[in-house]
């Protein structure tokens, strides 16, 4: 393999795919990335198994084709070429005056491509419906003790993802797939790594025939990922039905208390009170040797509540709102709350 290469568009791609290859992986050759020149095209490829994730170079010249494993040590040394352009080689990468001299790992040792067929697409997303697909991933699970919890479930035009603390709702404008599918929430996140900012056409989500995998096209950009298995909680129990409370309140005021809040309470369920007595609404925190009361200008409708939530989801929440108006829908001081019509925060039993 020889090619020549735009150092700028490969060290961007290089250091996006780092972030694919797993860093202590059990084999090692995953931590690494492939090159391979198929046909006329020249394509950089990473992967940690359940995703891979390919970018088809736009700038280059083909002077012999091959293919080569570059190991992370090898790539992270790349990234210190200043030349415009670099020669790829299975053993060397020359730029300018530079020249960086490697060991190729075994080629016939790194994970095949997935071959799966993709005949069902499931929806188109352009850059708005993108972003109401990442605004909920903030909400997806870190535990591993209920992996589906980790992925997105999207079901018909619903997009939702849970801890069982909170959960983040938002829609799709169309989907085609008739089935539950739940993305991984770190293969979502993933997409504006590899997305040019000057990049305007849609982006093209389709499932394999087993409704197993997913693919992802957009751009030079080729995502394929494996869907997760498990039953998703029944979101529909988990939603009030109706509400009993409405506040409005200023989005960047809030999230300023809120922020002050977070420095007064240290402890780890960073709770906080909202009391809504009287016409009034005012935030409570304490911690050992502090407390801070703050009343805040708001709208209110309905019963007086005392509702006892982590400040962190409530600030999580409220940061995704569009609007430069926060609403607070309330049921009730043991039932979830929700925030702008796309979260809910669970509340927190407390003995006071």
């Amino acid at each position: 393999m020889k090619i020549i290469v735009n150092t700028k568009e490969v060290q961007t791609a290089f250091k996006n795919l780092l972030k694919v290859a797993p860093k202590n992986p059990s084999l090692k050759i995953l931590d690494s990335i492939k090159i391979e020149v198929v046909k006329e095209n020249v394509f950089l490829t990473s992967t940690d198994v359940s995703l891979t994730v390919c970018v088809k170079l736009k700038d280059f010249e083909i002077l012999e084709p091959g293919s080569a494993i570059l190991p992370r040590e090898t790539v992270k040394l790349i990234s210190k070429l200043t030349d415009y352009q670099m020669c790829i080689t299975e053993e060397s990468i020359v730029s300018g005056k530079r020249k960086v001299n490697y060991e190729s790992l075994d080629v016939s040792a790194y994970p095949r491509k997935p071959n799966h067929t993709y005949n069902r697409e499931a929806f188109k997303l352009n850059n708005t419906n993108i972003k109401n697909l990442l605004d909920v991933t903030y909400a997806c699970s870190t535990s591993e003790a209920t992996p589906v919890l980790q992925g997105v479930l999207i079901r018909g035009n619903n997009v939702v993802s849970t801890d069982r603390h909170r959960m983040a709702l938002n829609t799709i404008e169309v989907n085609n797939y008739p089935e539950d599918m739940v993305i991984p929430a770190y293969a979502i996140n993933l997409i504006p790594t590899f997305t040019d900012k000057a990049y305007k056409d849609y982006f093209v989500f389709t499932v394999d025939k087993e409704g197993r995998y997913m693919q992802v096209l957009f751009d030079n950009i080729e995502m394929e990922v494996r869907l997760m298995e498990g039953t998703y909680p029944n979101i529909d129990r988990i939603i009030p039905q109706k509400f009993t409370t409405e506040i409005k309140l200023n989005k960047t005021e809030f999230i300023e208390e809120l922020k002050i809040m977070k420095d007064v309470v240290t402890s780890k369920t960073k709770l906080v009170k909202l009391n809504i007595i009287n016409g009034k609404v005012s935030l409570f925190g304490e911690a050992e040797k502090n407390s801070l009361v703050t009343e805040l200008d708001t709208t209110i409708t309905g019963k007086d509540i005392a509702i006892n939530a982590n400040l962190e989801y409530i600030l999580d929440a409220v940061q995704k709102a569009d609007s430069p108006e926060v609403v607070l829908k309330l049921t009730g001081a043991v039932s979830p709350f929700m925030v702008n019509n796309t979260a809910l925060v669970l509340p927190y039993r407390t003995a006071s």
